[in-house]
């Protein structure tokens, strides 16, 4: 890995909330650390010191894996566009070509697409996931948040609670114009849902998931989504 990837990955380490050592390029025992916080919170890997983190559920859904290798990509403003973001919608068989339509729910369905679920019919709408695979009656780990707001909504992967319970925290693309971790307001919440399979067999979570990551509370609140 080179210093300027080395670099990179610091600063998005650092975005996330989990690095605080200094942007060096030298991946040492401090950048090492947020790897695993990051990982930990994500519930990919085991937290054999973390009580909270149980190991069984420690095995993180694929369209999560997924979700996560994006951390940190952002849209371009104004003529030019995330040509990542541009292919997502290709893939999806969109027709917009641009990265300033709201694109949480193109997020949410690629990363459904290659875990090889389904998506809904309207994939591009955030609300249409509110009548997507299977509702829950509260949160479980890697299920599909769906929220409201003015002019629209919301969706984003949800990966954990906040220790004051009083935030769920989103896995999620369009917060702030990219795809990071970022915490919600439980009041938000219209709609848990849990993904179908590809032949849009209804699917449901373990039971484990439920047991919610608890995150602390230095995540920032989602205030920009669309």
């Amino acid at each position: 890995m080179s210093e300027q990837h080395i670099i990179t990955a610091q600063t998005l380490l650092e975005d996330a909330g989990v690095y605080t050592d200094e942007i060096d390029g030298v991946f040492g025992d401090n950048s090492l650390k947020a790897v695993r916080k990051l990982l930990l919170k994500a519930g990919v890997v085991p937290a054999k010191s973390n009580p909270v983190v149980k190991p069984a559920q420690t095995s993180a859904p694929a369209w999560i894996i997924e979700g996560l290798k994006h951390l940190g990509l952002k849209e371009i403003k104004g003529p030019k566009h995330n040509k990542t973001i541009l292919q997502w919608i290709k893939n999806l068989g969109g027709w917009f070509t641009d990265d300033e339509t709201p694109w949480c729910g193109t997020f949410i369905a690629q990363c459904l697409k290659e875990a090889g679920r389904s998506v809904p019919k309207h994939w591009y709408r955030a609300l249409a996931y509110e009548s997507y695979g299977t509702k829950l009656n509260k949160p479980a780990y890697g299920c599909i948040g769906v929220m409201s707001r003015t002019g629209g909504g919301h969706v984003t992967f949800i990966v954990g609670i906040t220790n004051d319970g009083r935030y769920l925290v989103g896995l999620g693309g369009n917060q702030s114009d990219a795809v990071n971790l970022m915490k919600f307001p439980i009041a938000r919440f219209t709609a848990f849902v849990w993904p179908a399979y590809s032949n849009n067999v209804p699917s449901s979570p373990y039971p484990d998931r439920y047991n919610l990551p608890k995150y602390d509370n230095s995540l920032k609140v989602s205030t920009k989504e669309s």
